[in-house]
């Protein structure tokens, strides 16, 4: 999960560290977390139970960040367009280390 944390620092506009760990997140880290445990989940296959041991939450946290995340992909086309950068940006540094994954 290390280096998958590495590209999502890289290439997003909320360093990981800035979001990860406050108890009492702001809306705009609560769509961080959503948005970094739908491209962790899609892309880097993590399991729920990995993503909160990160975060410090439980399974059930980070299953209530993926169902945000999909509201807010269908209700926000801002946040729309920041996920499918994020999610390309971080397929482009995974495929330049790791070779074409074919997602």
């Amino acid at each position: 999960m290390g280096q998958f944390m590495h590209f999502f620092d890289q290439v997003s506009p909320l360093p990981l560290h800035d979001f990860a760990h406050h108890k009492r997140a702001r809306s705009e880290h609560l769509k961080y977390r959503a948005l970094f445990t739908a491209v962790a989940r899609r892309l880097g296959r993590f399991s729920l139970n990995q993503i909160g041991t990160l975060f410090n939450r439980d399974h059930a946290s980070i299953l209530h960040y993926s169902k945000r995340h999909e509201e807010l992909v269908n209700a926000d086309d801002n946040y729309a367009l920041v996920y499918m950068d994020l999610e390309e940006n971080i397929k482009k540094l995974m495929d330049e280390k790791y070779g074409n994954s074919d997602l």
